[in-house]
């Protein structure tokens, strides 16, 4: 079997690390990403900004360890799954602009029910306005034309994509809003089925969600531009006290 590790006490660690369960025919390989000379530096130094703590015991050096401990009720057995295109009506694309903290593009879709499938993402450092609309051109060409909610921190940035036949805005909510919209959708709802969900190749979105955290403004480039793309629905008191841990 090679696998990544996942949490302790988990049946993988019983089989095959705890002392007390493991398995006595089996033997544990385990090698970090340190030790594969083929991998570039570049990719190298990007796993090591995007993974910190548990995520980079699990993924970096391959130790079970226990992951999840942002704001977000995510659960990936749950939350992580992959949409059907053409079951969904609307498409909507968020953007995080950044030079040395990387660009972050979501491309989320909604289907009859309203539940939001992130289907794809970009997550670049230092990307040429010219290379973000092309890649924006391409996600329209792959799954759909939409609106583009922009961080409204660069306008004349959002000029050049409207220039560019791109129906792009700056995002002018409040940041509170948007993660209440958010952090609602990852638990189950009546139906027994969240109304989030994201398509494993996400990878770095997923990495920030699993560690995301309201009072600490860093690793949230993709949590950033996935809130800029959702639509605000009410959401009840009750699920809000339960869920959301943000202030109000």
């Amino acid at each position: 079997m090679t696998t990544t590790p996942d949490q302790p006490n988990s049946p993988l660690y019983n089989f095959f690390e705890n002392p007390r369960t493991r398995d006595p025919e089996s033997k544990v390989y385990r090698w970090s990403i340190y030790d594969n000379p083929r991998l570039p530096k570049q990719f190298l130094e990007e796993v090591e900004r995007s993974h910190k703590g548990a995520l980079a015991e699990r993924f970096i050096f391959g130790r079970f360890a226990t992951v999840g401990t942002g704001s977000f009720q995510f659960d990936a057995t749950v939350n992580v799954a992959e949409a059907n295109l053409a079951d969904l009506r609307e498409f909507r694309y968020g953007v995080d602009f950044g030079w040395t903290n990387p660009t972050a593009v979501l491309v989320t879709g909604y289907d009859g029910d309203g539940r939001v499938y992130v289907l794809d993402e970009l997550y670049e450092r230092q990307l040429k306005t010219e290379d973000l609309i092309n890649a924006l051109k391409g996600f329209a060409k792959t799954y759909g034309r939409g609106e583009v909610l922009c961080d409204p921190s660069a306008p004349e940035t959002i000029d050049m994509l409207r220039r560019a036949d791109l129906n792009a805005s700056g995002y002018h909510g409040k940041r509170e809003d948007g993660l209440r919209e958010l952090g609602g959708r990852f638990p189950k709802a009546g139906d027994g089925k969240p109304r989030i969900f994201i398509s494993a190749k996400c990878v770095n979105l997923i990495s920030e969600v699993l560690e995301y955290k309201e009072d600490v403004k860093e690793n949230d480039h993709a949590v950033d531009a996935l809130r800029y793309s959702l639509k605000l629905y009410a959401v009840e008191e009750s699920v809000a006290a339960r869920f959301l841990p943000f202030r109000r």
